[in-house]
């Protein structure tokens, strides 16, 4: 309406400007009224004025609410994204404490496996060859004969056990000195093993040649006083085995299982 009402008046200014030259009378009234007329255009222009002030200012707060309301919907699209950001991080968490229980869980299975049944009796070995490096009485050629044979037997019976495909199930759960430690094991209780059987045949050797029994005993106890070294090294292996698995039993395993012996 303010389009219309804005050209009717001019319309009606033109008009009246016309008849006032048209028309004396209008005129003299004109300069009668003189003052009242400005004072009434003065009062008009300046409620057009604040018509139109009235409606900028209404036009701008509408705009302050449309962006306020934008400003309001991003925020809470924004929550809405935060929310779902955490709800998913919550979940991946969960999940891979899941499949962290689920790989700890088949550790644990492994490191029991390795630890429980073997550890003792790597433990009894680790006594046994202490026993071995210690004896004495190897005074002729029978106690001889039968020390080495028990020594081959004792070495080939460990070497079994630390050999044992069920040992080597938590084998990539080793630690490099672990896994160093038992393949050392392994390959000195075999070189153990293998010098033991040899001094035993070349005893049995000598004396079907009848070769005197002063020169055996001479010749063996020279092998015995190595294989002895050969078995400190073994017995020290070994005892690397046994606290590396230690450590395995109190770092997988939930109950005190480890063996904590230091013979």
């Amino acid at each position: 309406m303010g389009p219309y009402l804005k050209w009717s008046l001019v319309g009606g200014a033109v008009g009246l400007l016309a008849a006032t030259f048209a028309f004396p009378v209008f005129q003299a009234w004109i300069r009668e009224f003189q003052g009242l007329i400005t004072g009434l255009a003065a009062v008009f222009a300046a409620t057009i004025t604040i018509g139109k002030m009235d409606a900028t200012i209404q036009t701008m707060e509408r705009t302050d609410e449309a962006a306020q309301r934008r400003h309001e919907q991003a925020q809470r699209q924004s929550q809405k994204a935060l929310a779902l950001s955490r709800e998913i991080e919550q979940k991946s968490e969960q999940r891979h404490r899941q499949m962290m229980a689920l790989t700890l869980r088949a550790d644990r299975l492994k490191v029991s496996r390795s630890v429980g049944p073997f550890l003792p009796a790597i433990v009894q070995a680790i006594a046994d060859l202490k026993s071995l490096i210690s004896r004495t009485g190897l005074d002729d050629v029978g106690s001889q004969m039968l020390f080495v044979a028990e020594v081959e037997n004792f070495a080939n019976g460990i070497v079994q056990i630390i050999g044992n495909p069920r040992m080597k199930e938590a084998y990539e759960l080793f630690e490099g000195k672990l896994a160093i430690e038992l393949d050392a094991s392994i390959s000195s209780g075999h070189s153990l093993h293998a010098e033991a059987q040899s001094l035993l045949q070349d005893i049995r050797t000598r004396s079907g040649q009848a070769v005197a029994e002063l020169e055996i005993l001479a010749y063996s106890q020279g092998r015995i006083k190595t294989m002895m070294i050969h078995t400190m090294l073994f017995k020290g292996c070994l005892e690397g085995v046994r606290d590396g698995l230690n450590g395995l039993a109190s770092l997988y395993l939930s109950e005190a299982t480890a063996l904590r012996i230091d013979i």
